[in-house]
């Protein structure tokens, strides 16, 4: 395990597109989570664990079960079954933490440790928000993160033709705080002249991991692999300036996703049904050096043959 930099490595997604383990929570949706769990003494969902709202960073939200966008992309496969919903974030639901923004926090925290955030509203008549951030062990041996891993991902020492495992981390999952927590800090920071206040979390279970490979020639490829798969079957975002198309990662429906601005290029699926699900998204940031044909010849190496 190497020691860890702060933050601005490469990024990748947003909130930035990187995959970070992060939680943006929107008023819509924590009302919509305070609703649902008023009905329900279940308020605990995929497979009996914490619910959670996880973002690739604050660009991706998956809110399973929500439905608040009207845009989208469905990734259906021959027999008409939705494999993936790949929506807009609907007006008011964008996230606004920027790449400084979020590393100015998680450099606040120890690393190997979370914490939950409330952060003040910038201007008179919007809402606060809620998120969580954690700041991951990094690891520089594709081997010492094969051997600590129980997930059914797997940890290539290279991709293609020269890209050579960089670093890699957990990512973890995080449950939603309870809601005297979330009224503590909301207080908390009312009283104080600093924009936020934070507490400490649980960091939670293992559920996918993060991995940077680079070329030796340049250029960067990302890897995000979640194995709670299922919560990604619908996939918020902002897809202004995308190029979405339909793709196969041996014989898998995918997305292949190309920023038009920007040249970034990204593979996304789901692998398997129910608690064998995992999701994957392999991108770029770097389209000089790697090819949308590279990308998704990288993306296979992560398929079970």
């Amino acid at each position: 395990m190497k020691e860890k930099q702060a933050f601005p490595q490469q990024p990748s997604i947003p909130l930035f597109e990187h995959d970070l383990p992060a939680i943006d929570v929107t008023a819509r949706v924590m009302s919509a989570v305070r609703e649902r769990a008023a009905r329900s003494t279940r308020a605990r969902a995929l497979r009996g664990k914490p619910a959670y709202i996880i973002g690739l960073a604050a660009v991706f939200i998956v809110v399973s079960g929500f439905g608040y966008a009207t845009l989208s992309w469905k990734l259906q496969r021959e027999d008409g079954r939705v494999v993936m919903d790949y929506r807009q974030f609907e007006p008011g639901d964008e996230p606004v933490s920027s790449r400084e923004d979020f590393a100015e926090k998680q450099a606040l925290l120890p690393e190997g440790t979370a914490a939950f955030f409330y952060e003040k509203p910038s201007q008179a008549g919007e809402a606060g928000r809620y998120f969580s951030i954690d700041n991951p062990a990094m690891f520089d041996s594709a081997a010492q993160l094969r051997q600590e891993s129980a997930l059914p991902v797997r940890v290539p020492d290279q991709l293609g033709d020269g890209f050579q495992f960089a670093e890699g981390n957990f990512i973890s999952g995080h449950s939603h705080p309870d809601e005297g927590l979330m009224e503590q800090l909301k207080a908390e920071a009312e009283r104080s002249q600093e924009s936020f206040a934070y507490a400490p979390i649980d960091i939670g279970d293992r559920v996918g991991l993060s991995l940077l490979y680079k070329g030796t020639a340049g250029g960067e490829i990302r890897v995000f692999a979640d194995a709670e798969g299922e919560r990604w079957r619908t996939v918020f975002t902002d897809l202004k300036e995308k190029h979405v198309s339909e793709a196969k990662v041996r014989g898998m429906e995918a997305l292949l996703i190309a920023n038009q601005m920007t040249g970034e290029l990204e593979v996304m699926w789901i692998d398997g049904e129910g608690e064998r699900a995992v999701f994957y998204k392999v991108s770029t940031e770097t389209p000089q050096f790697v090819s949308s044909g590279q990308l998704l010849a990288a993306a296979e190496e992560f398929v079970s043959q």
